[in-house]
């Protein structure tokens, strides 16, 4: 045990301090008194060098991988090292392992190889559960079903994988085949399925019903209060290709004389800067559409002359409307371009790049901005922490529409199911029977139509 150093009386430390310095002060003839002086810093010590560093993590790795009560490769280790140190910077960035990687950039482009399903981990047996199969796809002709529990893929027994690697080994060349192990029911009773991977259609851009030849139409047809044709437009994410869709579908509206546009970005979670200029820049003439402020300039992005830039339009928006999504419905908001429905928009306004490390190697998404909208407003949640109610972009006052609870999942569930359709798909419908959103928009959008000079 190591004992405490004994403190002095306070007091009588004090007193005597007092009493040394008047008697060292009457010593001194008044015109030759100065202040005490300060004792010179400690010199900063120097920085480390880069080799003294590299040996610290290197030293540091070692001792782990030999001392770790868990056994723990050094490529596990630096990946583990390196999510936490993106992850500490601020919420956004992050590291991408070579697999995440690869999805991450599939997931940017209009299409991919493999089986059409979604999976999501279960808890309880630590494999891949099956949660939606998309109709007509690979997996659908296959026999998967909903619910069912992925032990084996290609052979590989996957409990325990994290669902990156699983979505990864999924995927594959067009045309290849993967041999599934299935637990459904009976888990003593494992399936073997065989899916032959191909092409799996992502697409950005939705319309309201589809044609008999496979094609998506953007006219939600006449209503019964007289006000015409009004055309639909959905933009689940900002893809390379979204921005000429978006302008696609415009040509079509306007060929076809609509008298209004619905602009749904529900559940838009961004994706492309760029994009999302490009598309913003179809529904206006001109001003500015995003300033971005990076560490040593600032970029501001402006509007040429757009397609169909005086049509009345709505703007649906929710929560989950976030990031480049929030900078098109900006853009539209501070334009006066729209009238807002829905809910107040996540809040990020924050610009990531994706950086790759290496060609064989993962990547970093790296925040190396903010963006603010065209008032200067800035949006990001994490920015506004004393007013989180100026995060984001809100609806337009008394518009505000908020689907709750079971009901909210229902209806995304609805709606990712009518997205993932083939385009061989009988069902002309695209969108809810019951929408609440969509139905005040049209109503918002038939006023507005009526009323416009």
């Amino acid at each position: 045990m190591t004992r405490s150093p004994v403190k002095p009386n306070r007091f009588a430390a004090s007193l005597l301090a007092s009493l040394c310095s008047a008697a060292v002060l009457a010593e001194v003839p008044p015109s030759t008194r100065t202040a005490p002086v300060a004792p010179a810093p400690a010199p900063a010590p120097a920085p480390a060098s880069a080799e003294q560093l590299a040996r610290t993590i290197d030293a540091s790795l070692e001792l782990i991988e030999r001392e770790f009560v868990t056994p723990m490769t050094r490529e596990e280790l630096v990946s583990r090292a390196l999510r936490l140190l993106l992850q500490d910077l601020d919420p956004y960035s992050r590291y991408l392992d070579p697999q995440e990687r690869a999805i991450f950039e599939a997931d940017l482009t209009a299409s991919f190889a493999g089986m059409g399903v979604r999976i999501d981990i279960d808890e309880a047996a630590r494999v891949p559960r099956i949660e939606r199969v998309n109709r007509g796809s690979p997996a659908h002709e296959a026999g998967v079903e909903v619910g069912d529990l992925l032990v084996r893929i290609d052979g590989f027994d996957v409990a325990g994988w994290p669902i990156e690697r699983a979505i990864s080994v999924m995927r594959g060349a067009e045309g290849s085949v993967a041999t599934l192990g299935i637990l459904r029911g009976d888990p003593a009773a494992p399936m073997t399925l065989r899916v032959t991977r191909r092409i799996i259609e992502l697409p950005s851009v939705h319309g309201a019903s589809r044609l008999a030849d496979g094609r998506s139409s953007h006219l939600l047809g006449s209503d019964d209060d007289g006000v015409g044709d009004v055309g639909y437009i959905r933009i689940s994410r900002l893809a390379t290709d979204t921005a000429a869709l978006v302008a696609k579908a415009l040509a079509e509206i306007g060929r076809l004389q609509a008298t209004g546009l619905v602009l749904d970005l529900r559940g838009c979670i961004g994706g492309s800067l760029d994009t999302a200029v490009a598309t913003a820049d179809l529904f206006l003439d001109d001003g500015v559409i995003v300033s971005v402020q990076t560490r040593n300039a600032r970029r501001t992005e402006s509007a040429n002359a757009g397609t169909l830039t005086d049509l009345p339009m709505v703007v649906l928006i929710d929560d989950e409307t976030a990031s480049s999504g929030e900078i098109l419905a900006g853009a539209l908001r501070d334009h006066e371009r729209a009238t807002f429905v829905g809910q107040r928009t996540f809040g990020k306004g924050r610009v990531q790049e994706h950086m790759a490390l290496g060609d064989d190697l993962g990547s970093v998404i790296l925040t190396t901005g903010a963006f603010q909208r065209p008032s200067g407003r800035t949006i990001d949640r994490h920015d506004v922490p004393d007013s989180p109610d100026d995060a984001g972009i809100a609806p337009h006052p008394g518009y505000e529409v908020v689907i709750e609870s079971a009901d909210r999942a229902a209806w995304r569930e609805m709606m990712a199911e009518l997205e993932s359709l083939p385009s061989t798909s009988n069902e002309a419908r695209l969108l809810p029977v019951d929408d609440p959103g969509l139905r005040v928009a049209l109503g918002v959008l038939s006023q507005a139509i009526r009323t416009k000079p």
